[in-house]
């Protein structure tokens, strides 16, 4: 006699279960559809401890029942004890503490083979939020056994770790945050992340894999992770009243490396079900990954994933979709005009056909510039070559200050020095198209945010601009700072943070910033008292009590005083 695996044993089970119901008369399977709009279910109970719809605080996630409902769905809450109602499309299951048991994961499947669709946000195995730790052992779960065999979805109990973190600093659950990417395989849920070049942030995590071509499923990887690794030790975080047995270190064989699958979306080919899991249930809570200042996201590529998660759970056609968030600066530096077409001022024309090579002859620059970046495009006679160069000055010519002088090629943007050495600006990046596109940090401009000198070469030939160019100040900010990639990060936690030339109070002050200013944190002084900070406004040093860092500072490296 063959024998039966865990998961037929499971199937077996469940059709038992669902002629018992049936023949009971279970008005949770016979309910009609009586509602036009679809309903989405979230999972709210003390059994899985999971977050609740209806907590509008930090750790809720309401503003996610509030993007189904913004797509026309009917939200509501119930709990597992009974099977999930017949009329509803998605279950939503965020951050449960507790593993779900045999009863809940054969529910949750009556509901997928209907048909119907689920989105799931795991924390990591373990992990302390400051009162609880989450208990799921979700590897060795039914629900893990389900996703396996009828969505190819591997399930991990691992915790991704940067390699600053430490012991002490996940110990902070706030402390944990890191970065995210879109998947270079092609999905139209994370095609505005790929093209915008904006990651996703997570307050740690979990990963998973996910079979392209399952036996009869087909999987994606949404977001992934190649500078943390996974540690597979539940072990290191602490307990309440208790100290982590274990300590956070990266294990060769034991430990995931390599590009870990942070978020992945499957689909069954046979019922047409789809499920989303993402890692992190904090990139979904309120106060975290879906925040706001004002009316505007403070994350904009978190947002972007759930809303268009939520609109590919909901069987929407991608016209329908949610419009980019508003209030930030969505230009691609790709060397294309067409998402400048709302931005008509900061323009300047140039002499046409001044040099012979067409492909370097400027004819119009267009500039503008948010809180964050200086945008550029250039437009010449001819598309311009595959090795053009820009060489460019941002200040006051006129009042004698120095100014910045930078060389943007196909290897990236340089800040020349006064002895002509060039050091490389991460968050730079020049784009070839139809058109040349550069973008500039501001805090490279200083205090004139304005373009004195222009020039494109190539092929031993040069134009520049006859005039210099203001550009044009938009009322929005860039949707990420992107001098925070790949860097250990640090945030300001009070108003109106000082921010210094040099490690020390009697150093020459050179900027202010807010509260929540996110930081790439590049060295300290000698005792970790000062952190030397960097992002897309400021570069300086703030004193290390007035952050919050995302990992240990004696990682960073020393930085002599000059």
């Amino acid at each position: 006699m063959e024998r039966m695996t865990p998961m037929s044993q499971l199937r077996s089970v469940a059709l038992c279960l669902l002629i018992a119901l049936v023949l009971c008369g279970g008005t949770a399977l016979s309910h009609a559809q009586t509602h036009t709009s679809p309903l989405v279910v979230f999972v709210q109970d003390l059994p899985l401890d999971t977050a609740r719809m209806t907590d509008t605080g930090r750790m809720g996630v309401s503003t996610l029942a509030e993007i189904f409902r913004s797509l026309g769905a009917r939200v509501e809450y119930v709990d597992l004890t009974t099977p999930l109602p017949e009329q509803a499309k998605v279950v939503v299951i965020v951050g449960p503490y507790r593993s779900p048991g045999f009863a809940q994961v054969l529910y949750l499947w009556l509901h997928l083979a209907r048909g119907n669709h689920a989105l799931f946000a795991f924390d990591p195995e373990g992990s302390f939020d400051g009162t609880r730790n989450v208990r799921t052992r979700l590897a060795t779960s039914g629900l893990s056994l389900l996703l396996d065999w009828d969505y190819g979805v591997s399930v991990y109990d691992t915790f991704l770790a940067e390699p600053w973190f430490s012991t002490g600093t996940i110990s902070d659950l706030y402390r944990t945050y890191m970065l995210t990417y879109p998947d270079v395989v092609d999905d139209a849920i994370t095609a505005p992340l790929k093209q915008y070049g904006v990651p996703v942030w997570v307050w740690g995590a979990r990963h998973f894999g996910v079979q392209a071509l399952g036996v009869g499923s087909v999987g994606v990887p949404l977001l992934y992770s190649d500078s943390a690794f996974g540690e597979t030790a539940p072990s290191i975080f602490r307990t309440e009243g208790g100290n982590p047995v274990d300590r956070l270190e990266l294990n060769i064989g034991a430990d995931a490396l390599g590009r870990l699958n942070v978020a992945v979306l499957a689909r069954n080919t046979k019922t047409g079900s789809r499920v989303a899991l993402v890692g992190d249930s904090e990139s979904f809570r309120n106060g975290l990954g879906l925040a706001q200042t004002g009316s505007s996201p403070r994350n904009a590529g978190n947002w972007i994933l759930a809303q268009r998660l939520a609109a590919w759970l909901l069987d929407l056609p991608p016209e329908q979709w949610p419009a980019l968030p508003a209030g930030f600066t969505w230009l691609a530096v790709d060397g294309q005009e067409q998402d400048w077409s709302q931005h008509t001022e900061g323009s300047v024309a140039d002499d046409k056909g001044d040099v012979e090579n067409p492909t370097v002859d400027i004819e119009h620059v267009r500039a503008v510039a948010d809180d964050d970046y200086l945008y550029v495009l250039i437009h010449t006679k001819e598309p311009p070559d595959i090795g053009a160069r820009v060489e460019l000055s941002l200040g006051e010519e006129e009042t004698g200050a120095e100014n910045t002088v930078l060389v943007a090629g196909h290897s990236g943007v340089y800040r020349v020095g006064p002895e002509g050495e060039e050091t490389l600006v991460a968050d730079a990046a020049l784009g070839l198209g139809d058109a040349v596109e550069v973008r500039l940090p501001v805090r490279l401009a200083g205090q004139a945010l304005r373009i004195g000198r222009l020039c494109v070469a190539a092929r031993a030939s040069k134009d520049c601009l006859d005039q210099p160019l203001e550009p044009q100040l938009l009322d929005s900010r860039a949707p990420f700072d992107f001098a925070l990639a790949g860097q250990p990060l640090v945030t300001v936690t009070a108003d109106g943070v000082n921010i210094r030339e040099g490690p020390g109070t009697d150093r020459r002050q050179i900027g202010i910033a807010p509260n929540r200013m996110v930081f790439a944190a590049t060295g300290r002084n000698q005792d970790a008292t000062w952190v030397r900070v960097q992002n897309a406004r400021f570069e300086g040093w703030i004193a290390a009590q007035l952050l919050m860092p995302g990992g240990d500072l004696g990682w960073l490296p020393v930085v002599e005083e000059r």
